[in-house]
């Protein structure tokens, strides 16, 4: 299986992705700072979510303790004007 840095530091810290990414600002610079500290880093990026805009055009997603959130279906092409899914 694998698995992202960040989703083990996740485990490590006791951290959720839904946490860092929608309910809790200071967890997610927790996260990144520690990452970036065990690494020797000087930068790190942050957890990414495309999963937003894939929701604000109507795909339905899944959030998990320690994944990434991830859209569970695709969807369809704009056809006459009307996004169908």
């Amino acid at each position: 299986m694998w698995m992202s840095l960040y989703n083990y530091f996740l485990r490590l810290l006791n951290l959720s992705a839904r946490k860092c990414l929608s309910d809790d600002p200071d967890a997610h610079a927790k996260l990144i700072q520690h990452t970036c500290q065990v690494l020797k880093m000087g930068a790190c990026l942050p957890l990414l979510d495309l999963t937003v805009e894939a929701e604000l055009l109507g795909a339905p997603v899944e959030f998990s303790e320690h994944d990434a959130p991830s859209t569970v279906r695709r969807l369809d092409m704009i056809r006459s004007g009307e996004l169908i899914i």
